[in-house]
């Protein structure tokens, strides 16, 4: 009975702290941690010694950090318990969620502030309410919105950057052959031919800049031969384009629908194939399947990581279509309807 150590107050909450299965730390007023027991070390990997003198918003998920932090600070100002929740970082840098009860204390007579923090884990973080079929069209319109903006950016900067400068070096050279005109500079026939020549390669860079503005806008081939023949354009275009081998074919010759979803199927199948192009494809071919209340743009090749962006998902949810993708079969299938009523528009 000699060996066994005197209990006393001091070790007795010394032996209850260390052999707690939850963190019980001590932190000063400045965040730093002033004493931690051994639950530290078995949840996080952390051992006492290696926190001494470690800020506690170190462990706290940068997401979280703040709130927490907000949280402590507001529990300073009230000699009551509060409640805090966040996720501690271990030291594998995975993470793990913990409800966490706190207290501030005073020492030295009141001239000293520690933060007595108890936290316990829990089976799993706080999952968000599910949204519902509203707050998920929210996001699929706003996500739309700010592709939308994204299209007349970049139309924008097309005027900006092609029509823009060609018609200040028209209005330039005009402005100039003016000038010497009224001067009476008198010009030979080969001075007023190779102006004029100047003159109308700045014409059709406009002509070429403003069919490039249209087609960006909406292809000419879509509004006037429908989106057969605009599918079948666009792969064409694509091919040289991209340097990728492209096909297209279609189960009828015209695909009867409304205008409003061919755009929007036609901006699709644009999208798709730049990303598939992006995934490194050597080829795609494009299918075009249409039944009596629906059509099918069936995209097959040999590629990899068949990813949709959210912009295509969305859109393609706000049409009420659906989205199938098959590593096993190669191919990603866009189903859309062929008609919308006013309230799907709406």
């Amino acid at each position: 009975m000699s060996n066994i150590p005197l209990l006393t107050d001091e070790n007795l909450l010394g032996l209850i702290s260390d052999n707690c299965p939850d963190l019980i730390a001590l932190v000063d007023v400045n965040g730093f941690f002033v004493y931690s027991n051994a639950a530290h070390f078995v949840r996080l990997g952390r051992s006492a010694e290696s926190l001494v003198g470690v800020a506690l918003f170190e462990l706290i998920h940068p997401e979280d950090a703040t709130q927490f932090e907000k949280t402590i600070l507001g529990g300073a100002k009230r000699p009551t318990p509060f409640e805090a929740s966040a996720r501690w970082l271990r030291e594998s840098g995975r993470n793990a969620h913990f409800d966490s009860l706190g207290k501030w204390i005073s020492a030295d007579g009141g001239r000293s502030q520690y933060l007595l923090l108890c936290s316990r884990e829990t089976s799993a973080t706080p999952q968000k309410p599910p949204e519902s079929a509203s707050d998920n069209l929210r996001d699929d319109a706003a996500r739309l919105l700010a592709c939308a903006e994204g299209e007349k950016n970049q139309v924008a900067r097309i005027i900006h950057d092609t029509l823009g400068q060609r018609l200040t070096a028209l209005s330039l050279e005009l402005s100039l052959w003016k000038t010497e005109l009224h001067g009476g500079h008198s010009k030979s026939v080969n001075a007023i031919r190779e102006k004029i020549a100047v003159l109308g390669e700045l014409v059709n860079g406009l002509i070429q800049g403003t069919r490039q503005v249209t087609a960006t806008l909406r292809p000419r081939v879509l509004e006037e031969f429908g989106l057969r023949a605009a599918l079948e354009w666009h792969m064409e275009k694509a091919q040289k384009k991209l340097g990728m081998a492209c096909s297209f074919s279609a189960d009828c010759e015209k695909l009867e629908m409304d205008t409003f979803v061919a755009a929007q199927a036609f901006r699709i199948a644009e999208e798709i194939v730049e990303l598939r192009a992006r995934a490194g494809c050597r080829s795609l071919h494009l299918r075009a399947l249409i039944q009596e209340d629906a059509v099918a743009l069936v995209f097959e090749d040999s590629g990899k990581e068949r990813q949709l962006t959210p912009d295509i998902s969305a859109r393609v949810r706000l049409l009420g279509g659906e989205i199938e993708i098959s590593n096993q079969e190669q191919s990603i299938v866009i189903a859309l309807p062929t008609r919308l009523s006013a309230s799907s528009l709406d």
